[in-house]
């Protein structure tokens, strides 16, 4: 998938179409408010800023201009992507993957995806307090996670949602109809990990018991998603389902990196203490291949592949070899493990995890030198297995907040990292080439969490 930024004409009719896509969205935002007269309190609201590991750091601005960066983006977000499904009673509501239309989505009906409801669901976590509507909005996009199960495991969530022409929002692989879809595991962990961080906020004595259903997911992912004898995780629940059928043998070895949710498998294993060992051996095999990946194949970027193999001669895993499920760079550093700068520092931010600080400190010292410190010169893609390490995937000129926002994560581990942190940040909030309006799904979705992180409102969830 390219997420590229328009110019001239083009852009100009894109955003006549955000102001009109706006104008419905805010009367579908308006409806909720219509929902109830209450408002229920967080237990951590958005204006508490978590203090981090000692020593890490955070953009050079005040407190309160970070949080009005946030909020302002936010306030763009919740309009442009989150929508009611038209006559749900309760009330349902879903992310939309694809409400600019672009035509790089297939199929061109696409309403939902999972990833993007755990993003959201998240998100809105985090805001309570903010958005005195949070739990009302978190609530309903939890139940319409309950109303699109998956095929194989119904305590996880099917991955894509299509809108029919008579109006019906349905699980679909092809678009056409209604048919049996299966899960991803980002998506499902994502929403375990917000039904946890909503336990925290709420309680769960109300309508939905957050922690149960949070349990449930967990329970589906360890019987359905997890190589028990490997304790990786798999792509999805369809791997388990159709081993028979894989004669390759490759899928039930095979894992993403940007599945590697280290600060999730924190909180999953205080959560549910039952198996809290496994969670915590998952923690560490992930742990084991990240280091392992980036000693053996890029040591001089630390850049890890979207897509690890388990090697049966040494029982080590590397890189996926050209095709194995999305494109011919499975292997190398791309759509998928652009989320890794992202995803991987988190652990050391909020429960200073050391374990993997080496291969993250290697990746932020290349990102600097091969981009001049200038986040501008981050290319959307880099060869790991395919052609040399940290050499830029050719034909995509183009630049992408997918893969520049992440890096701002990563850089908060060191006061080495400040200026490059602060440049990422002005070109996040200050430029306009990279405005909200210019941006896709998957590239502003990842800078709405990647802001709560830099700004300090990220936290662990607790019992």
């Amino acid at each position: 998938m390219h997420f590229k930024y328009l110019k001239g004409d083009e852009l100009m009719q894109k955003i006549a179409f955000f102001k009109l896509a706006a104008t419905v969205l805010i009367l579908s935002v308006f409806i909720i408010s219509l929902t109830s007269c209450t408002t229920e309190k967080p237990n951590r609201p958005f204006n508490q800023i978590v203090a981090y590991t000692p020593g890490t750091i955070k953009p050079s601005a005040s407190q309160s201009d970070l949080d009005k960066s946030v909020t302002s983006f936010y306030e763009k977000w919740k309009v442009h992507y989150l929508r009611v499904v038209p006559g749900s009673k309760p009330l349902q509501m879903y992310l939309h993957f694809n409400p600019e239309a672009a035509d790089w989505v297939e199929p061109k009906n696409t309403v939902c995806r999972s990833e993007g409801q755990g993003y959201g669901m998240i998100t809105v976590a985090l805001m309570a307090g903010y958005d005195r509507e949070a739990k009302k909005i978190f609530d309903a996009m939890f139940r319409f996670v309950k109303a699109h199960p998956s095929s194989i495991n119904t305590n996880l969530m099917a991955w894509q949602q299509v809108l029919l022409p008579d109006g019906r929002i349905v699980t679909s692989e092809n678009g056409q109809e209604e048919t049996p879809s299966d899960s991803a595991t980002d998506g499902d962990l994502d929403i375990a990990y917000a039904l946890l961080l909503a336990d925290t906020q709420w309680g769960s004595k109300g309508e939905i018991n957050y922690s149960e259903e949070a349990l449930k997911i967990l329970h589906a992912t360890l019987e359905s998603v997890v190589n028990l004898d490997e304790n990786i995780l798999l792509l999805g629940d369809w791997v388990k389902a159709k081993q028979q059928e894989d004669k390759t043998g490759l899928y039930i070895i095979t894992t993403r990196s940007s599945d590697f949710l280290l600060g999730h498998l924190k909180a999953f294993a205080n959560y549910d203490l039952e198996n809290k060992d496994r969670w915590l051996a998952i923690h560490h095999k992930m742990q084991e291949i990240i280091m392992d990946q980036y000693k053996k194949w890029s040591p001089k970027t630390g850049l890890i592949a979207d897509f690890l193999i388990k090697n049966k001669d040494t029982g080590k895993y590397k890189p996926a070899k050209g095709y194995l499920l999305e494109d011919d760079y499975d292997g190398d550093y791309n759509w998928n493990a652009c989320r890794i700068p992202w995803r991987y520092p988190i652990d050391y931010l909020v429960n200073g995890d050391t374990s993997i600080l080496e291969q993250l400190s290697v990746l932020n010292s290349w990102i600097k030198k091969a981009t001049d410190s200038n986040p501008l010169n981050i290319k959307p893609g880099y060869f790991i297995s395919t052609g040399l390490e940290g050499q830029a995937i050719p034909d995509r000129n183009w630049q992408d907040m997918s893969f520049i926002a992440p890096f701002a994560v990563a850089a908060m581990i060191d006061k080495s990292n400040q200026e490059w942190l602060d440049a990422i940040w002005r070109l996040m909030t200050e430029n306009e080439n990279f405005s909200f309006e210019n941006g896709y799904y998957f590239d502003n979705c990842i800078r709405m969490q990647v802001m709560l992180i830099l700004t300090g409102h990220w936290w662990q969830p607790g019992r």
